[in-house]
């Protein structure tokens, strides 16, 4: 079975591939071992989602100090950039050159995300998630410093686990579509790559860590939301028992719905990508993780706003 392989070693090749952190150089890989790193994704994302956490608190408190939010929002994109090597920017803008030159052509389409040029399409993709990114997080920033109970250890703490989940979720939602998903490329190391993913040499155990992430992230995520709406909701509701059920169910329902619209995101850009290139490839995978990173910093930004 492909998880015989060394746990130590798939999780320094999965940092290694999704960071810009040091990790040690190994001499050779096989493809099973790329493929059982996958699994470590999640870990990743809350490796990286930690760091990214530190410096959105960090900025946070400059810009309760007075400083613009708009140039403390730069700072913490190019960080966020730097910790995943811009990776997953290369494969969206790989995207967006691709749907809007293949002209409804698979092959086109495929040939075109092997250019190793960037088009008009793919910058202005680009350009866009980064425009989007960069207003989110200043509006985040700015909303934050705004709230008027203070930022209390509670509220400081639940905003950094958010924050940290992020990348986590998002690379939990990448992994997710590519053991769903058949490649759509066109070489034979990718190709049996994503055959590990998808076929029944990697199921039970990923299956198995599947679930055991799910679960985690979930139970982490209910914490974090608990006590901001114990925090944020029930001031504004004093007038009523705002009692611990109310807040559980308050919890849950922001909970349920958050991951409902995880869910419909990943099902709709694989959908797309079918569309497009007949499955899914490396690029739609770091879109997926883009765009994943995207709606979990306007889910946090429609929190802050309705409670």
């Amino acid at each position: 079975m492909i998880f015989k392989t060394s746990s130590k070693k798939t999780f320094w090749l999965s940092l290694q591939f999704f960071s810009q952190l040091p990790t040690p150089n190994f001499q050779s890989v096989t493809v099973r071992e790329m493929a059982a790193s996958m699994v470590w994704s999640p870990v990743i994302g809350l490796i990286l989602g930690g760091g990214l956490a530190v410096s959105f608190s960090i900025a946070l408190w400059l810009a309760m100090q007075g400083v613009p939010a708009g140039v403390l929002a730069v700072f913490i994109l190019v960080i966020w950039i730097a910790f995943s090597k811009g990776l997953h920017l290369d494969g969206i803008a790989d995207v967006g050159d691709a749907w809007m030159g293949s002209l409804g052509s698979t092959e086109r389409a495929l040939n075109i995300m092997k250019d190793s040029r960037l088009g008009t399409g793919g910058v202005t993709t680009l350009v866009l998630m980064l425009l989007i990114k960069w207003q989110l997080i200043t509006h985040l920033l700015t909303e934050f410093s705004r709230i008027d109970t203070g930022l209390t250890p509670t509220v400081f703490a639940g905003v950094f686990i958010l924050i940290l989940l992020i990348p986590a979720f998002a690379r939990f939602t990448a992994w997710r579509v590519m053991a769903l998903s058949r490649y759509a490329g066109q070489t034979a190391y990718h190709r049996k790559l994503f055959h590990y993913w998808s076929s029944g040499n990697l199921s039970k155990t990923s299956n198995r860590m599947y679930r055991l992430s799910a679960a985690l992230l979930t139970f982490v995520m209910l914490i974090a939301l608990y006590g901001l709406v114990a925090e944020l909701f029930c001031p504004q509701i004093s007038q009523m028992n705002c009692s611990s059920s109310i807040i559980l169910l308050v919890t849950i329902f922001l909970t349920v719905g958050a991951l409902l619209i995880f869910g419909m995101q990943m099902l709709w850009l694989r959908k797309q990508s079918e569309n497009l290139i007949g499955g899914i490839n490396g690029d739609m995978v770091g879109a997926q993780i883009e765009v994943s990173e995207t709606v979990g910093l306007i889910l946090l930004l429609l929190l802050l706003i309705f409670i």
